[in-house]
């Protein structure tokens, strides 16, 4: 079922048919939305029970993907061009296009192949709507950049450890940072906080703006100034989904930041700041997350 809130564009009516067509190719995506500048242009949905509070969710998802957009801006990293939300019974998938507008999906996959089909086909459309309007690509995703084949080597230098160690945890964080994964910041109870980074691989650009101090700050800072906006996001999602999301991928022009909600309070935080390999980072976030859950 489609549903037109206002006359649309030559653009808008091309997207239409393409959502149209999306949500007849992958199974388990059920609603997208366009939204124009705030204004909430069509809406196509599989599951018409869920409509409205599709529709009323994906609206606050704007909302909060502007504020974080905002937020991710100390990093220096670029625009936020693309947002997920995972849970246990489907995904939030977000996604800027030119004039202002973002692309607003739900899937119910439950599988992270099934996901990642949504993901791919929205980044795709995401994409090729730029294109069309002669922008540059931002590579949602990094799905347009091939994953290399070979194996991922371990960096040759230690990492850089700051703050208060939980040693249950820190061995499962110091093997999961590397080329791809750069840093990872484990927020744990009774005042256990501390990072594991390999910024230092990077040359610092003259300024001084990615410096491997510089990052440390604005990476940890970045944590706190977070959460506000993503408890809302989170809240506003679960009636849709039925369940708390437990992931959420904020993709940037230079890379992506990655938070996961363990149990018993605690959170983790990865960075990579390689777009090409922005997958490949969420795949490496995840692992390490599972490996996390049972450590409380």
């Amino acid at each position: 079922m489609t549903r037109e809130h206002s006359r649309l564009s030559e653009q808008e009516d091309s997207l239409r048919e393409s959502c149209e067509a999306l949500l007849g190719q992958v199974p388990d995506l059920v609603h997208l939305s366009l939204i124009m500048d705030g204004e909430h242009r069509f809406s196509v949905d599989r599951e018409n029970s869920a409509e409205i509070r599709a529709r009323l969710a994906a609206e606050a998802a704007v909302h909060a993907f502007l504020q974080i957009h905002e937020a991710l801006q100390v990093a220096r990293t670029g625009a936020l061009i693309r947002l997920l939300l995972h849970t246990s019974r489907g995904a939030l998938l977000a996604y800027t296009v030119p004039g202002r507008g973002h692309l607003i999906g739900f899937s119910f996959g439950t599988r992270r192949a099934e996901i990642d089909e949504a993901d791919r086909a929205l980044s795709d459309l995401a994409s090729t709507a730029r294109e069309l309007a002669m922008l540059t690509l931002q590579n949602p995703g990094g799905w347009l950049t091939p994953s290399p084949d070979e194996p991922i080597e371990p960096p040759r230098t230690e990492p850089v450890i700051t703050g208060i160690v939980d040693e249950r945890v820190l061995e499962a964080c110091e093997a999961s940072v590397n080329e791809v994964l750069q840093y990872v910041l484990y927020l744990g109870t009774g005042g256990r906080v501390f990072a594991v980074d390999h910024f230092d691989l990077f040359e610092p650009t003259t300024d001084g703006s990615t410096s491997p101090g510089r990052r440390r700050r604005v990476y940890r800072s970045l944590a706190d100034d977070l959460q506000t906006d993503l408890r809302e996001l989170r809240r506003r999602v679960s009636p849709v989904l039925g369940r708390a999301a437990h992931t959420a991928v904020l993709d940037v022009e230079h890379g992506a930041v990655l938070v996961r909600w363990l149990p018993g309070e605690r959170q983790l935080m990865g960075v990579t700041v390689h777009q090409e390999q922005v997958h490949t980072a969420e795949r490496m976030f995840a692992e390490l997350g599972d490996r996390l859950v049972g450590l409380s």
